[in-house]
């Protein structure tokens, strides 16, 4: 605490000088690095791995399943939403890169790239319901 100061005690407060809020929380963070539109699915993916009632009720709970059976152990449960983003954020960056030379020789390497992207997120709803 005397090295970093007061702020450094609470759980956000070492990026209390990068966002410039007095408190920030995980919601200031993704709003300070432009992603504050994530802030919800990033939740969503969250509530069956971090303890919660919204985990225990919510997202735990298997829909093939009665609503009173939870799961007990590890499970994929809740994985599509985030690797579906994964996958859409590394097409993102290989888009931006493979953009960078403006040729009309990339253009079949960006239209397999989004079939790609669209057999994968399809592929992971399938097997990561």
């Amino acid at each position: 605490m005397e090295l970093y100061g007061k702020s450094f005690k609470t759980p956000y407060g070492w990026a209390e000088a990068f966002t410039n809020h007095p408190a920030p929380n995980f919601a200031t963070l993704s709003v300070n690095a432009g992603y504050g539109n994530w802030t919800s699915l990033y939740k969503a993916s969250s509530y069956s791995i971090h303890s919660s009632y919204t985990g225990l009720v919510g997202f735990s709970v298997n829909p093939d399943l009665d609503e009173n059976t939870w799961f007990v152990g590890q499970s994929s449960n809740g994985l599509s939403n985030p690797a579906q983003l994964l996958a859409i954020s590394f097409s993102q960056v290989t888009v931006r890169t493979i953009s960078l030379e403006q040729s009309s020789e990339k253009l079949p390497d960006l239209i397999a790239l989004s079939r790609l992207l669209s057999e994968v997120t399809e592929s992971l709803k399938a097997e990561l319901r």
